[in-house]
């Protein structure tokens, strides 16, 4: 059962990125008071003439944290890193954080309701087989990310007693604001359909609104204390199915390019080298090509929809339409 909600203060870490922002719209619209942890080199535009109070916190110092904590009765917790040089890096970025997030929720001056991580498909892992991961299989998480996603998960278990959580793994995300996909919309824009390593791999995804309207559905469940769920769409996709889609909406022909493993290792090794060189993320690296040699990383949201009814609601092509008259709009293509 989705309880009734009363007018309440929510606090969303991660509130600056693209699914952190769509998810403090959702709570706005839901009659939200809602405050947003920023940091001083954060880029406010998805949080620009919005009714939030913006909190500048060190997510490092628990300290920081409790004081701009005071008043919230709900948890958002996404913010994290998604890319790093080193598996320390991870550990800092998405552990350690957490694990002070959850300690400052425990020491509140307020009741919290309910705390929610937002977790990844890949602190998981991967299916071997093919048949959908289901939240009660063993977690085998291959990267840094990945394993840095599931101990976090397993420190708030740890704190099950005391304090009221919910953790989700979404499939990968797309949708307006986002970048990490916004490459196949420009290779799509070409009629370039490229394929990493080989055709034929499977993962779930979600448009980010399906996974916010999901995100608090399960806040809101008391069904769902305590507990885990993957988030994803019904069917799961193909690589080459995805920007095969955007092309055909962009009525252009897809032009098939498989760019083999051997290729993306070398560019993986340069990409490492030259971020060491000007310190700067290398987003192709040896961790990411760890994740395109796994052929299905899918999940089932099937738990999800029998304990707060979760539905996918939002298409593929209904999806990929939307993020790209959003890019359109906001001149990104």
């Amino acid at each position: 059962m989705i309880k009734e909600i009363d007018m309440k203060t929510a606090f969303v870490t991660g509130a600056t990125g693209f699914v952190g922002s769509t998810l403090v719209d959702d709570l706005l619209d839901r009659g939200f008071s809602v405050k947003c942890a920023t940091r001083k080199s954060s880029d406010l535009r998805w949080l620009k003439d919005k009714d939030v109070q913006l909190c500048e916190v060190n997510l490092l110092d628990l300290d920081s944290i409790k004081e701009a904590l005071r008043g919230c009765r709900y948890i958002f917790h996404l913010a994290g890193v998604l890319f790093a040089s080193s598996e320390e890096e991870f550990i800092r970025g998405n552990v350690e954080i957490t694990e002070n997030m959850v300690e400052a929720a425990i020491q509140s001056d307020t009741e919290i309701e309910r705390f929610v991580l937002v977790s990844s498909i890949v602190a998981a892992g991967a299916s071997a087989s093919g048949k959908p991961l289901v939240e009660s299989d063993p977690c085998r998480p291959f990267t840094w990310y990945g394993k840095s996603k599931f101990a976090s998960e397993k420190y708030v278990l740890s704190r099950k007693d005391m304090l009221p959580f919910t953790i989700i793994r979404p499939g990968a995300v797309f949708g307006p604001r986002d970048y990490a996909m916004f490459t196949a919309f420009q290779m799509g824009k070409i009629g370039l359909n490229i394929i990493l390593g080989e055709k034929g791999k499977q993962g779930s995804i979600i448009h980010v609104s399906d996974l916010s309207r999901g995100i608090l559905n399960a806040a809101f469940s008391d069904k769902a204390v305590g507990e885990t769920y993957f988030l994803a769409n019904d069917k799961f996709i193909y690589q080459e199915d995805f920007v095969r889609t955007i092309i055909q909406i962009m009525g252009k022909n897809p032009k098939n390019i498989v760019i083999p493993y051997s290729v993306l290792m070398v560019a993986a090794y340069l990409s490492e080298f030259y971020s060491r060189i000007f310190k700067k993320k290398a987003l192709l690296n040896q961790q990411k090509m760890l994740e395109f040699r796994e052929p299905y990383i899918v999940c089932s949201s099937e738990k999800a929809k029998r304990d707060f009814n979760f539905q996918q609601k939002i298409s593929l092509e209904e999806g990929i339409k939307s993020t790209l008259a959003w890019y359109k709009e906001n001149k990104w293509i």
